[in-house]
């Protein structure tokens, strides 16, 4: 009688849109899917890691509408740069539009390595996480991140979790990176926006990839410095996502309202858009776990093995 294969839940890049993957996770319990190891990029990093720490995903839910009536919310300075609306530019790109204009930017640019500092970040990531350390967690997880040094392409699975999910999640030009002793990190997506080959390295056999790149690009309101250097690594997550779809073994893509990624006001309807993908595809799923048993996995654990560099922050 054969095994059937470890599932490994990969949950993509996308800021607030990666709010459906609460509800893939919801979607996912509900159909009696097990999963046995979960791996995510940026926000998928904050999503996973609040799940493999705890197993519970009404709990991560719950804790996301806590932390956004939260002091350590409006102090995060998200609200300084989100979108007034799904078509709309950040307020924060508006404001640098204006400092773009008369030339005072440039000083900017060349004294901050980031508009938002880590601190802030890693206080958010501190009140939604229940744990601090990858030891203390009760799936095994990883997340990732590029090291601007050499380009490499790092999976983070132990040591400091806040820290690692910080690192995952640092978005060049809005936070800095996080250095470390030898690497100097920045948000995963530049390398894995859905981080199906760092599963593989977990010992997954059968890879659920959980998409939540944009779905189509409106004419870019604001032509400016940031705002077309935020629309390119938007375009370039989404292509690098498509051209790495042999790495997993089903695709889910909910409905994620094409929201931008500050827009964390839509958390009810994204999370219920999360659950109704996984209802509309969990036959199909299923019949691909039967297909997929003993040797098969084995086949896809071997063949996905990478020259990743895993790491401890």
């Amino acid at each position: 009688m054969t095994r059937p294969p470890r599932i490994g839940l990969a949950l993509g890049s996308g800021g607030a849109r990666g709010l459906t993957h609460i509800g893939v996770l919801k979607g996912l319990v509900k159909h009696g899917i097990a999963i046995d190891v979960i791996t995510g990029t940026s926000m998928g990093a904050i999503v996973g890691a609040m799940y493999a720490a705890t197993q519970n995903a009404a709990w991560v839910e719950q804790r996301f509408q806590e932390m956004l009536t939260s002091d350590v919310y409006t102090e995060s300075g998200i609200n300084w740069i989100k979108a007034r609306s799904p078509g709309s530019e950040p307020v924060f790109l508006q404001w640098a539009a204006r400092y773009i204009r008369n030339k005072a930017v440039l000083s900017f640019s060349d004294s901050r390595p980031g508009v938002v500092k880590s601190e802030r970040l890693a206080r958010v990531i501190e009140f939604l996480l229940p744990v601090r350390t990858f030891d203390e967690l009760r799936l095994p997880f990883a997340c990732c991140a590029v090291d601007l040094h050499s380009g490499r392409d790092m999976v983070l699975d132990r040591g400091d979790l806040v820290k690692a999910v910080v690192a995952s999640g640092s978005i060049p030009g809005y936070l800095p990176p996080v250095a470390t002793e030898n690497e100097l990190l920045i948000d995963g997506a530049a390398g894995q926006p859905i981080p199906g080959k760092a599963a593989c390295q977990l010992g997954a056999g059968f890879i659920i990839a959980v998409d939540v790149s944009i779905d189509y690009f409106a004419p870019l309101a604001e032509q400016n410095i940031l705002g077309i250097l935020g629309r390119a690594s938007e375009i370039s997550a989404t292509k690098l996502s498509q051209a790495q779809e042999h790495q997993w073994d089903f695709h889910i893509h909910p409905d994620t309202l094409n929201v931008h990624w500050t827009q964390f006001d839509q958390l009810e309807q994204l999370v219920n858009n999360g659950e109704l993908a996984v209802d509309r595809g969990i036959s199909e799923l299923k019949e691909k776990l039967r297909e997929r048993q003993g040797v098969k996995g084995w086949l896809r654990r071997t063949k996905g093995r990478i020259p990743t560099m895993n790491a401890e922050v």
